[in-house]
C-alpha cells in the first residue's frame, strides 16, 4: 500500500522552515533548488502571511467567526488564551499517544 507519512510541527517549522519544506517536497518526489525553496519560505513568512489576511480576510464560510484572526502572533505558546480544559481534554484524548512520541507534554489522566 503506498503512503505518505510527515509530521511537521510548528516548532520544527518555526527553527528550520527551509529544511522542512525541503524535505515534505522531496517526499513527494519534487527535488526544488535551494533558491525555490527560499522564495517560498520568504513568501510565506509569518509577516507575509498576517499582512495577506488584513488586506484580503479569510474565506467567508458559513457559521463561521467573522471576527477570528488565523495569524495570531506566530508564537507556539498560545493555546491558552483561545482553548478551554474541555478542548484541551478533547485533543489529548484524541491525540495523546501521537504527541507523546513527538515529545509533547500529555497530562497522564485524559
Amino acid at each position: 500500500e503506498n503512503q505518505w507519512d510527515i509530521l511537521v510541527t510548528f516548532e520544527e517549522l518555526k527553527q528550520d522552515p527551509s529544511s522542512r519544506l525541503a524535505e515534505i517536497c522531496s517526499l513527494f518526489g519534487r527535488n526544488m533548488t535551494d533558491e525555490t525553496i527560499e522564495y517560498a519560505v520568504a513568501e510565506s513568512s509569518f509577516g507575509n502571511m498576517a499582512r495577506m489576511e488584513e488586506e484580503y480576510g479569510l474565506p467567508k464560510k458559513h457559521g463561521a467567526n467573522q471576527d477570528y484572526v488565523f495569524m495570531r502572533s506566530g508564537n507556539s505558546d498560545q493555546g491558552a488564551e483561545y482553548f478551554n480544559e474541555d478542548d484541551y481534554r478533547y485533543l489529548w484524548r484524541e491525540a495523546s499517544e501521537l504527541m507523546r512520541c513527538y515529545g509533547y507534554e500529555v497530562p497522564v489522566a485524559v
